[in-house]
């Protein structure tokens, strides 16, 4: 993947983020308005295909008020863009990439560059890693293995038994670190947003 299809897949993602929050809440608020004499009997649905989907409003609203699922969505699918954009660069295939901390030092060292020039260093991206691994294996709590990974960068942010709450600012901070090491690391390109 080059950087130009990097980049114009990283925009799709900031800007399905941003307007899946606008639709969320405002779906939520339009449906909390509205007034049912038995608001727990009412059902919802839509036709899709041959089939149909339907759900009773009280699940409807409160999947519309779930941005836990979105925003890990959105790190997973960007960790995945940033995890193929190295490889590709570094001519490996994602199983022999290893973790973050060793593509990252690779991508870096071979446009001149350490993880002194990212912010937040190996220290951030390896909490990237770890949060996105957190959702992306269903995991309940901060784990041992995840604590020693932190730990071994110097990251104390977080400890066992830990439960990780992401928000559209971590997200968007997460996002940023990537985004950084991959621009370091000379993926070169137009980033939209």
């Amino acid at each position: 993947m080059d950087g130009e299809m990097l980049w114009s897949r990283w925009g799709d993602l900031t800007r399905y983020m941003s307007s899946a929050l606008i639709a969320f809440r405002r779906e939520s608020r339009l449906w909390g308005e509205l007034e049912f004499d038995d608001p727990k009997s009412v059902t919802i649905g839509l036709k899709a295909g041959s089939g149909k989907y339907q759900v009773k409003l009280e699940q409807h609203r409160s999947v519309m008020q779930d941005e836990q699922t979105l925003f890990s969505t959105v790190l997973v699918s960007s960790y995945a863009l940033a995890e193929g954009a190295a490889g590709f660069r570094l001519q490996k295939d994602a199983a022999s990439l290893g973790g973050i901390e060793t593509w990252g030092s690779d991508l870096l060292s071979c446009n001149a560059r350490s993880w002194d020039d990212v912010p937040e260093g190996k220290s951030g991206a390896v909490e990237v890693a770890v949060v996105r691994n957190y959702y992306a294996h269903g995991l309940s709590s901060m784990n041992e293995r995840s604590i020693n990974r932190l730990v071994a960068v110097g990251n104390s942010q977080f400890e066992l038994g830990d439960v990780i709450i992401l928000d559209a600012e971590k997200v968007t901070r997460y996002r940023s670190l990537l985004k950084d090491l991959l621009r370091k690391g000379g993926i070169r390109g137009e980033v939209n947003p």
